[in-house]
């Protein structure tokens, strides 16, 4: 399903081969700097950010978009989806596979990556007449 450019549908490319990079590298570093145990905490918390974000991105587009087909279905997906991530997050931790912190701050990067896009895209179009802004 395309969107047009600037709906909320269209997703932040900032999880294309881009994200993965700055992630793998942000683990590597950490490695070097705060340990091993953080960087797998931050490697485990940066794809399971990833594959979260990713998930959302499916059921919002599916729930809200133009079909009516399944989406009740794909809402308690979306369900299904947080208590997955949960009892991931959950065994992670609870075993110590993973640090907690590293864990927090791999998940939370996505989230930084996906904020500096936006600002980025906001950036590259401009203040807007429609929405108020003054040029």
């Amino acid at each position: 399903m395309e969107s047009e450019p600037g709906r909320p549908t269209d997703a932040p490319r900032a999880l294309g081969w881009v994200g993965p990079l700055v992630l793998g590298a942000a683990a590597l570093v950490s490695a070097r700097f705060l340990g091993r145990e953080f960087a797998v905490g931050t490697a485990a918390g940066a794809l399971l950010g990833m594959a979260n974000f990713k998930a959302i991105g499916l059921v919002v587009r599916r729930v809200l978009g133009p079909s009516a087909a399944h989406r009740g279905l794909y809402a308690l997906l979306g369900v299904g989806k947080f208590l997955l991530l949960a009892g991931i997050v959950y065994v992670l931790v609870y075993h110590r596979l993973v640090d907690p912190y590293g864990l927090v701050a791999g998940f939370t990067a996505v989230l930084a990556l996906v904020l500096v896009e936006a600002a980025m895209r906001a950036g590259a179009t401009g203040p807007s007449k429609e929405n108020g802004d003054a040029s």
